[in-house]
């Protein structure tokens, strides 16, 4: 008797480790698209939405801010990405005359690991056009 309880166990234990491996992942759901003239401060980069991924897929979350003259623009997507390796990307480019562009990306593999809320340490305003040619870095 004592054999067949274990063996019950082994199956439901078993059950449930398949069950855990091929449950999918879950990210942040939003694209966004505002015209700022303070984008470090005012721009809110959360969403509310969730969406389930395809197995293999990563989290991603990107953003491409332009500044010419005293406006941003900038462009906010969140989502699955079902392409792509686990890395951070930053790119800072700064030509003159007085035009701004800051490129981020993240892709992830942990659930709701694309939960970037705001922007004031991608964007750095204090630097000034000219001044740098481009900054990447890659983690």
């Amino acid at each position: 008797m004592g054999t067949r309880h274990a063996q019950g166990l082994l199956v439901l234990f078993l059950l449930g480790a398949s069950w855990t491996l091929a449950q999918n992942l879950s990210c942040h759901k939003g694209t966004s698209l505002n015209i700022d003239d303070s984008p470090s401060t005012a721009f809110n980069w959360t969403t509310e939405k969730v969406e389930t991924c395809d197995n293999g897929s990563l989290c991603q979350e990107s953003a491409l801010m332009i500044k010419a003259g005293t406006n941003a623009a900038i462009l906010t997507t969140k989502g699955c990405s079902s392409e792509g390796t686990q890395a951070v990307t930053f790119v800072q480019h700064s030509p003159p005359p007085g035009i701004m562009i800051v490129s981020y990306s993240s892709y992830c593999e942990d659930s709701l690991c694309n939960n970037r809320v705001n922007l004031p340490d991608l964007w750095n305003p204090s630097i000034l056009p000219g001044t740098l040619g481009s900054e990447r870095k890659t983690v």
